[in-house]
């Protein structure tokens, strides 16, 4: 081998382990971004959880109605002026204060501290605007990041599994803000692809209301066997998937 080709492959080798070393530092740097805003989402948790009397997972059906009636809002509000409300789906990990402000962007990276966080936090749709004054929209919309460590609406993939619905309690919700405490029954569980449909907050006519109903009843993997109708209010829970632009979806209505 020349003197010439034995420089030009010294070369290329050099070349190719430096830039397998920058891609090893990215790689490390994320993991660590990743772990950080974890660790620091869990004693953000643990502050809330110190403070807020939640009813344990041993609990039955009966017991669901009144599982959020010990919440302490004023508390919360205290450490976070944007909070709305509570949601806990049953089995699964969600058991958050839901946040809100004048977008959809601020808590996609910020969490409950407002600190900058990619794990973000579980917020309502910005145009479900009466929230704070206890009014619900048709569709209540929340959304929260797919966490790999479970967190935030990590596990909300488990509404699509049948050991999930085999569960009775499982199949209610509570949603509830600081001055009404509420139940909802899910009705409608399924996965998607990226779009808006889903997410309207609010319909110019019954019929178009009606039409939006019949939609996500039919796009269910599973058949609740809960009548819906025009007269009901929905809370719309929304996530990312593993796969691509995919949606996680999960759709209940306001038990009367």
């Amino acid at each position: 081998m020349s003197k010439k080709k034995g420089k030009g492959l010294y070369r290329l080798i050099f070349i190719a382990q430096l830039i397998s070393i920058i891609v090893i530092a990215i790689a490390l740097y994320y993991i660590y971004i990743w772990y950080t805003d974890n660790k620091n989402t869990d004693k953000i948790l643990e502050n809330i959880y110190s403070k807020v009397d939640i009813l344990s997972e041993d609990v039955n059906v009966d017991e669901i109605e009144t599982s959020m009636l010990k919440l302490d809002f004023d508390n919360l509000i205290s450490f976070n002026s944007d909070t709305i409300g509570w949601i806990r789906v049953w089995g699964t990990d969600i058991n958050y204060p839901v946040v809100q402000t004048n977008d959809n962007n601020f808590y996609l990276t910020h969490s409950f501290d407002k600190s900058y966080n990619k794990a973000g936090w579980i917020f309502a749709d910005y145009t479900n605007s009466n929230l704070k004054n206890n009014q619900l929209d048709e569709n209540t919309v929340i959304y929260g990041h797919n966490r790999q460590n479970r967190s935030m609406f990590g596990t909300l993939s488990n509404t699509l599994k049948k050991e999930w619905r085999d569960t009775e309690k499982n199949r209610y919700i509570n949603f509830s803000t600081r001055d009404e405490s509420m139940v909802w029954e899910v009705f409608s569980t399924y996965t998607i692809d990226s779009e808006n449909y889903y997410i309207k907050t609010s319909f110019s006519s019954e019929e178009e209301y009606e039409k939006f109903i019949k939609t996500i009843i039919d796009r269910s993997v599973y058949n609740f066997n809960v009548n819906v109708t025009t007269q009901d209010k929905i809370l719309t829970l929304s996530s990312c998937t593993n796969i691509g632009e995919g949606r996680t979806v999960v759709h209940a209505k306001l038990m009367k």
